[in-house]
Protein backbone atom coordinates (compact mmCIF):
# COMPACT_ATOMS: atom_id res chain seq x y z
CA UNK A 1 0.00 0.00 0.00
CA UNK A 2 1.17 3.53 -0.67
CA UNK A 3 -0.11 6.96 0.29
CA UNK A 4 0.26 10.04 -1.89
CA UNK A 5 -0.50 13.64 -0.88
CA UNK A 6 -1.80 16.00 -3.53
CA UNK A 7 -2.46 19.73 -3.18
CA UNK A 8 -0.79 22.80 -1.84
CA UNK A 9 1.38 22.83 1.26
CA UNK A 10 -0.56 25.65 2.97
CA UNK A 11 -2.31 24.43 6.12
CA UNK A 12 -5.69 25.88 5.12
CA UNK A 13 -5.65 24.52 1.57
CA UNK A 14 -7.59 21.28 1.07
CA UNK A 15 -5.54 18.28 0.08
CA UNK A 16 -6.38 14.92 -1.40
CA UNK A 17 -4.82 11.95 0.35
CA UNK A 18 -4.68 8.89 -1.91
CA UNK A 19 -4.25 5.34 -0.63
CA UNK A 20 -3.43 2.61 -3.16
CA UNK A 21 -3.67 -1.16 -2.83
CA UNK A 22 -1.99 -2.69 -5.88
CA UNK A 23 -3.60 -6.12 -5.47
CA UNK A 24 -7.20 -6.22 -4.25
CA UNK A 25 -8.84 -9.63 -5.01
CA UNK A 26 -12.49 -10.63 -4.73
CA UNK A 27 -13.93 -10.44 -1.19
CA UNK A 28 -10.72 -8.90 0.12
CA UNK A 29 -11.04 -6.50 3.04
CA UNK A 30 -8.59 -3.60 3.22
CA UNK A 31 -8.13 -1.51 6.36
CA UNK A 32 -7.28 1.72 4.54
CA UNK A 33 -6.50 4.18 7.36
CA UNK A 34 -7.77 5.71 10.58
CA UNK A 35 -11.11 7.45 10.24
CA UNK A 36 -10.72 11.25 9.98
CA UNK A 37 -11.57 13.54 12.89
CA UNK A 38 -13.64 15.85 10.63
CA UNK A 39 -16.43 15.39 8.11
CA UNK A 40 -15.07 14.80 4.62
CA UNK A 41 -15.58 13.13 1.27
CA UNK A 42 -14.21 9.68 0.49
CA UNK A 43 -13.90 8.33 -3.04
CA UNK A 44 -13.04 4.89 -4.31
CA UNK A 45 -11.83 3.89 -7.75
CA UNK A 46 -11.42 0.29 -8.89
CA UNK A 47 -10.29 -0.98 -12.29
CA UNK A 48 -12.29 -4.18 -12.83
CA UNK A 49 -10.47 -4.90 -16.07
CA UNK A 50 -8.97 -2.69 -18.72
CA UNK A 51 -12.35 -1.37 -19.81
CA UNK A 52 -14.65 -1.43 -16.74
CA UNK A 53 -14.20 0.99 -13.87
CA UNK A 54 -16.06 1.43 -10.60
CA UNK A 55 -16.08 4.85 -8.97
CA UNK A 56 -17.95 5.91 -5.84
CA UNK A 57 -18.25 9.01 -3.66
CA UNK A 58 -19.17 8.82 0.01
CA UNK A 59 -19.88 11.47 2.63
CA UNK A 60 -18.14 10.72 5.93
CA UNK A 61 -19.61 12.02 9.19
CA UNK A 62 -17.00 12.18 11.95
CA UNK A 63 -19.39 12.60 14.89
CA UNK A 64 -21.21 9.33 14.16
CA UNK A 65 -18.35 7.65 12.23
CA UNK A 66 -20.69 6.70 9.40
CA UNK A 67 -20.59 6.95 5.62
CA UNK A 68 -23.35 7.62 3.11
CA UNK A 69 -23.01 6.63 -0.54
CA UNK A 70 -23.62 9.75 -2.64
CA UNK A 71 -22.95 8.35 -6.11
CA UNK A 72 -21.42 5.31 -7.77
CA UNK A 73 -20.97 3.88 -11.24
CA UNK A 74 -20.72 0.37 -9.77
CA UNK A 75 -20.62 -0.83 -6.17
CA UNK A 76 -17.71 -3.23 -6.58
CA UNK A 77 -15.87 -1.57 -3.68
CA UNK A 78 -17.84 -0.75 -0.55
CA UNK A 79 -16.53 1.72 2.01
CA UNK A 80 -17.43 1.34 5.67
CA UNK A 81 -16.15 2.42 9.07
CA UNK A 82 -15.13 -0.35 11.45
CA UNK A 83 -13.45 0.15 14.81
CA UNK A 84 -12.41 3.69 13.91
CA UNK A 85 -10.89 2.66 10.55
CA UNK A 86 -11.93 3.25 6.95
CA UNK A 87 -12.43 -0.20 5.44
CA UNK A 88 -12.81 -1.12 1.75
CA UNK A 89 -14.36 -4.43 0.66
CA UNK A 90 -14.10 -5.72 -2.92
CA UNK A 91 -17.04 -7.62 -4.47
CA UNK A 92 -16.53 -7.36 -8.23
CA UNK A 93 -16.27 -11.02 -9.09
CA UNK A 94 -12.85 -12.54 -9.56
CA UNK A 95 -10.86 -9.45 -10.52
CA UNK A 96 -7.60 -8.78 -8.71
CA UNK A 97 -6.75 -5.20 -9.60
CA UNK A 98 -5.52 -2.01 -7.98
CA UNK A 99 -7.90 -0.03 -5.77
CA UNK A 100 -7.62 3.67 -4.92
CA UNK A 101 -9.26 5.36 -1.94
CA UNK A 102 -9.07 9.16 -1.69
CA UNK A 103 -9.92 11.47 1.21
CA UNK A 104 -10.35 15.20 1.03
CA UNK A 105 -8.28 16.39 3.99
Amino acid sequence: MRCIMHGQAAAAAPQIVEYVKESFPQYAVWEVCDAPKNDTLITSYFNYNNSWYAMAVYAYYAKTQTVTLLHSTKTWVQISIENGKIVATQSSGNADRACYVNLLA
